[in-house]
C-alpha cells in the first residue's frame, strides 16, 4: 500500500512520506514509554497512511484500550494483525497489553508466553517480570499445591530442566 496518494506526487509526497514515518515511529516510542495518550495522538495523525499496516493496528489497539476503554475494538485490531502476521512478536505483546487493560491478567500472561514462542522480546520479558508470572504446574491437571507438582517442580528446577 502506498504511503501517499497519487495526487500528492512529487517532492512534497516524499516529504509527507518521511513525516508520516516519523509520526509513526514517535508514536510507537511514546507508547513503549507508557504514554498512550500522546501515542494515540501521534498515531491518529498518521492513521490514513498506515491503517492497513498490521503493526500500526496493533499499537493503535493498545492506545484505544487504555485511553478509550474500547476493548472489543482493540482486541479485534490485534487479532486482525496476528491473522496477517502470525509470527510477529509485537502483536502478541500488544494483545497482551490490551488484555491487561481489560483486567484479564491470566489471558495476558498466556498471550505473552505465546509471543515468546515466536521469538525473544525484552518488552514481553519486562511485562512478565512486572506481573510476577509463575511457571505453569508440571502436571497441569493437578492443583499447583499438589505434592506431585511441588516435588517435580523443585526437582526440575534443581536439575535446570524448568
Amino acid at each position: 500500500m502506498p504511503l501517499v496518494s497519487a495526487k500528492d506526487a512529487g517532492s512534497s509526497s516524499v516529504m509527507q512520506e518521511f513525516e508520516l514515518k516519523e509520526l509513526f515511529s514517535r508514536g510507537v516510542a511514546t507508547i513503549e514509554a507508557g504514554d498512550t495518550a500522546n501515542g494515540l495522538l501521534l498515531l491518529e495523525k498518521s492513521e490514513e497512511a498506515y491503517l492497513e499496516e498490521p503493526l500500526f493496528c496493533s499499537y493503535l489497539a493498545v492506545c484505544i484500550a487504555r485511553e478509550r476503554h474500547d476493548f472489543d475494538t482493540a482486541v479485534q485490531l490485534c487479532r486482525d494483525a496476528i491473522a496477517v502476521e502470525p509470527r510477529r512478536v509485537e502483536h502478541y505483546l500488544n494483545l497482551g497489553r490490551v488484555r491487561l487493560a481489560a483486567g484479564e491478567r491470566k489471558e495476558a500472561i498466556r498471550l505473552f508466553r505465546n509471543g515468546l514462542l515466536h521469538g525473544s522480546s525484552d518488552s514481553i520479558q519486562a511485562e512478565l517480570a512486572r506481573l510476577g508470572w509463575r511457571k505453569p504446574p508440571v502436571i497441569p491437571a493437578l492443583d499447583r499445591g499438589h505434592p506431585l507438582n511441588v516435588i517435580l517442580g523443585k526437582l526440575g528446577t534443581r536439575l535446570h530442566l524448568r
